[in-house]
């Protein structure tokens, strides 16, 4: 089969733009890894106390990404996880409009994340009060 030659110039200018794309981001090399983290003041002194632990756990990991749990600190039980959340109830249980939510206590993290919300937390000067929000895409540039 013979090919026209605007095909062949199509086709040359169509691989010419994809060896300009970079194989590879931070940004994208973790497809399943969390972008946005949200942390209070117990979780964001949690996370910086273990950094080191959580270092040599992304570092040993085969993906070089993990779990980063951080329910050890916040004590009790594991609530706001990565899993499927449970299906709600219907039942009205108070006449209160204020909205109360439970801060997950488990993100998923690759190295550059990892470092670099470490970073932030080391850096911040501000109290946490309730909670401070990290765009780790934004933030990690």
């Amino acid at each position: 089969m013979q090919y026209s030659r605007s095909d062949r110039l199509f086709a040359g200018v169509f691989l010419a733009v994809l060896a300009l794309i970079p194989a590879e981001t931070s940004a994208q090399s973790c497809f399943v890894c969390d972008e946005v983290v949200e942390l209070d003041s117990q979780q964001a002194n949690c996370f910086v106390e273990n950094f080191d632990a959580y270092l040599s756990q992304v570092e040993s990991s085969e993906k070089k990404r993990a779990e980063i749990s951080l329910t050890s600190c916040t004590g009790g039980e594991r609530k706001g996880g990565r899993g499927i959340a449970a299906f709600p109830t219907l039942e009205q249980k108070d006449n209160s409009s204020a909205r109360t939510f439970e801060l997950r206590t488990s993100y998923i993290l690759d190295m550059d994340s990892l470092k670099c919300l470490g970073q932030l937390l080391e850096e911040l000067r501000a109290p946490i009060d309730p909670t401070v929000r990290f765009d780790l895409v934004e933030l990690c540039k």
